[in-house]
């Protein structure tokens, strides 16, 4: 098989394998809890692994191409693996290095890059030791304040990635997903338990847990003491904390005021700029397969959205009122007035699909492509700074 057979066919392989944004075809919540856990990923909707090929057919005029140190360059040539964002705006990307063909057994190495523009331009931070399982995501606290999760692995910096400690979390049975970000605090769950991680440090379970038994399904960090989750199992409900985690009460249930109302399948996200935004999925996938709620009280009470929103349903909330939306067929949208009308800003033809991104504010949002090209994965991000008027095209590592 030639080399370019060998890249197609790792691409295909890759491109298997990714797990955000979610597929516009959404799946029944039986479908939904096959995923594997994911410790960080999600929090604040900055951390996504990417992989597969597309083209992003949303540019009004050439790119430029982002230009890299050399050290950047080599470790980024061949494989971007995740890409997350600051609060502050800076920009974070790990990279591996595996020779001409990327194969999940041929990883070198993890090098960690930012960017201080934008995605225009990348220095090299320094190695990521202590990978074994490949990187499943990056959540992104401060210019300083990160943890990535490496299969049943988490590792923290709190000196902008210079240096890394890794903790073994073991396997979760209950499968149980959800995390946030709120300042350089991070509220996750693992095992059935709200657990938190301060400053890169390792994470513990709260003094207190959510009633009930089995997996945690979604999180929502409304601040460093205050959080939404939802318990799953034979008897569902959303509990609510507000002294970080040492006591919880029964929270209203955003999907109980649509036309479909499903507590056993949901999940909910925090705005940076406050507001809660909850995707509750029809049960059996019946049409509309899933509806929206939204909150600007911190989840006391809910505005339902009964429609069937167009598009995919992987939100990032920025407030009350404006979030960004899509999937992995899907086009990009933007909604500025809670979720009840959506803009298509940014349109996929046929068979083209995004593999991820960040999201920064109302105005600012970069998503990535990558495509098979000269013997390498050649990767391709699209910046908007204008709420998806016009887009920049930015060649990572070319």
């Amino acid at each position: 098989m030639s080399e370019q057979m060998n890249l197609i066919a790792e691409v295909r392989d890759r491109a298997s394998a990714v797990n955000w944004p979610e597929p516009v075809e959404v799946r029944t919540r039986g479908e939904r809890r096959a995923r594997r856990r994911r410790v960080v990923a999600g929090a604040a909707a900055v951390a996504i692994v990417l992989a597969a090929a597309g083209y992003f057919a949303i540019g009004t005029g050439p790119g430029r191409p982002a230009p890299v140190d050399p050290a950047a360059a080599a470790a980024a040539r061949l494989s971007l693996d995740t890409i997350a964002v600051a609060p502050s705006g800076t920009v974070f990307a790990i990279t591996h290095a595996c020779g001409r063909i990327c194969t999940a057994t041929t990883r070198d190495g993890y090098t960690l890059l930012r960017s201080n523009d934008l995605a225009r331009s990348w220095t090299t931070v320094g190695p990521v030791p202590g990978v074994v399982h490949g990187i499943d995501g990056l959540a992104v606290a401060s210019d300083r304040v990160m943890w990535l999760e490496d299969g049943t692995a988490l590792l923290g910096t709190a000196d902008g990635g210079k240096h890394w400690n890794r903790w073994e979390l073991g396997d979760d049975p209950t499968g149980s997903e959800g995390s946030g970000l709120a300042g350089t605090t991070l509220c996750t769950v693992f095992n059935g338990q709200v657990v938190m991680a301060s400053d890169g440090g390792p994470v513990t379970p709260t003094t207190g847990q959510p009633p009930g038994q089995g997996s945690l399904d979604s999180l929502a960090a409304i601040s460093a003491d205050r959080a939404i989750v939802l318990r799953a199992g034979d008897h569902p409900g959303w509990y609510r904390t507000a002294d970080r985690g040492a006591t919880w009460t029964p929270a209203s249930d955003p999907c109980a005021g649509l036309s479909h109302p499903n507590i056993a399948g949901a999940k909910m996200g925090a705005g940076r700029q406050g507001g809660l935004w909850a995707i509750c999925f029809v049960a059996n996938g019946d049409a509309p397969r899933w509806q929206i709620a939204t909150s600007s009280d911190e989840g006391y009470t809910w505005q339902p959205h009964p429609g069937g929103a167009p598009g995919g349903d992987d939100v990032s909330p920025v407030s009350a009122s404006v979030a960004w939306r899509t999937g992995s067929q899907s086009d990009v949208y933007r909604s500025t007035d809670a979720g009840a009308h959506w803009t298509d800003v940014a349109r996929l033809g046929p068979g083209q699909s995004l593999q991820g991104g960040f999201v920064l504010d109302a105005n600012t949002a970069l998503y990535v492509t990558s495509e098979a090209g000269n013997g390498s994965l050649l990767v391709t991000l699209h910046r908007t700074t204008d709420g998806g008027r016009t887009w920049t095209a930015l060649d990572f590592g070319r």
